[in-house]
C-alpha cells in the first residue's frame, strides 16, 4: 500500500476536514496556489503529517551513514554509494535537467514494493536508506528525491511532497512537485521525466508536506476540467454544517476556480 491515507471523492460529509483549530491563515487570503492549481490552505495536522515528522527523523540519524559512502567506505550499501555519487555528479545540471536526472535516478534505483509486502504494515514512509537498501513505493520515491534536490541546491519553498488520487487508476498517489520560474514540474515514480502540473490533470490533489510545513490542497475546476460538470460543494473547515461555516462555492454562472471536495472515503496510495 503506498503510504498514507488519503480520501475518495464522492460524498463531502463536513468531518473530511481539518477543524478550523487545525488552519493556518494564509497571507494572500482564502489559499495560495498550490500544486495542481490548487488552494493551498497551510494546516498544523494533515492525515500523513505523523509520518512524514517520524521519517524526517530518521533521514537525520541517517547522516553518518551518508557521510561514509561520500567517504566511499565499505560499509556503505551499494544503492546507497550509487545514489550519493549521482548526487555529487549532479551539480553539473540546472533547472529542468537537473530534475529530469533525478527523477530518473531515483525512478532506476528504488525497486517498488508494496508497504504491506515490504514491511508488514499498511502505511510506512521510508528513509533513503529503507528505500534503497529494500523497497520503497510512490512516497518514499518522491522523499527521495526531495532530499537529492535539497542537496542539490533546490529550497524547500520550491518543493512539495503531494498526496493524490489518481482518478485513471481510481487509487491514491503520491509526488513531488517542484517550482522552478514561476511553473510547477511534477516528478513521479510512473514518468521518466518531469511533467507540468496543468498537464496531468488526472492527479487530484488532497495534502502536502515538506520541512516548513504541512498544507491540505483543495483541487478547483479550472486546473480539473473532468470536474467542473459536477454541482460546486459547500466546503465546511471546522466540522459544523457547511451552511453555518466557510463556504467555497462558485456562483451559478460556473465561476472558475470553485473548489471542489474529497469525502472521507480512504484509499491506500500506490
Amino acid at each position: 500500500m503506498c503510504g498514507a491515507l488519503l480520501f475518495g471523492m464522492q460524498a463531502t460529509p463536513a468531518a473530511a476536514f481539518p477543524k478550523a483549530s487545525t488552519l493556518v491563515a494564509s497571507p494572500s487570503g482564502f489559499g495560495a496556489v498550490g500544486a495542481f492549481g490548487s488552494l493551498e490552505l497551510k494546516a498544523r495536522k494533515v492525515q500523513g503529517g505523523k509520518q512524514w515528522r517520524r521519517v524526517l527523523e530518521r533521514v537525520a540519524g541517517e547522516q553518518a551513514v551518508y557521510a561514509a559512502c561520500d567517504d566511499n567506505k565499505s560499509s556503505c550499501p551499494t544503492k546507497v554509494r550509487a545514489w550519493r555519487s549521482s548526487v555529487r555528479s549532479m551539480d553539473q545540471f540546472k533547472g529542468w535537467n537537473l530534475l529530469a536526472a533525478v527523477n530518473a535516478k531515483v525512478n532506476k534505483l528504488v525497486q517498488f514494493r508494496d508497504d504491506i509486502v515490504g514491511y508488514g504494515r499498511k502505511d510506512h514512509w521510508a528513509t533513503p536508506v529503507e528505500a534503497l537498501t529494500g523497497q520503497g513505493d510512490c512516497e518514499d520515491y518522491a522523499i527521495l528525491k526531495y532530499i537529492s534536490l535539497l542537496e542539490l541546491g533546490i529550497s524547500d519553498q520550491q518543493m512539495r511532497i503531494v498526496v493524490v488520487k489518481d482518478t485513471r487508476r481510481g487509487i491514491g498517489h503520491a509526488v513531488l512537485s517542484v517550482n522552478l520560474d514561476g511553473k510547477t514540474y511534477v516528478l513521479d515514480s510512473l514518468r521518466r521525466a518531469p511533467v507540468l502540473d496543468s498537464k496531468l490533470n488526472r492527479y487530484v490533489p488532497y495534502y502536502s508536506v515538506n520541512r516548513q510545513g504541512q498544507w491540505l490542497n483543495i483541487a478547483t475546476r479550472k486546473r480539473n476540467p473532468k470536474y467542473a460538470n459536477r454541482k460546486t460543494i459547500k466546503v465546511s473547515f471546522d466540522g459544523t454544517p457547511a451552511n453555518q461555516t466557510r463556504v467555497a462555492q462558485a456562483d451559478k454562472s460556473g465561476q472558475k476556480g470553485a473548489a471542489t471536495a474529497p469525502s472521507t472515503t480512504q484509499t491506500q496510495l500506490q
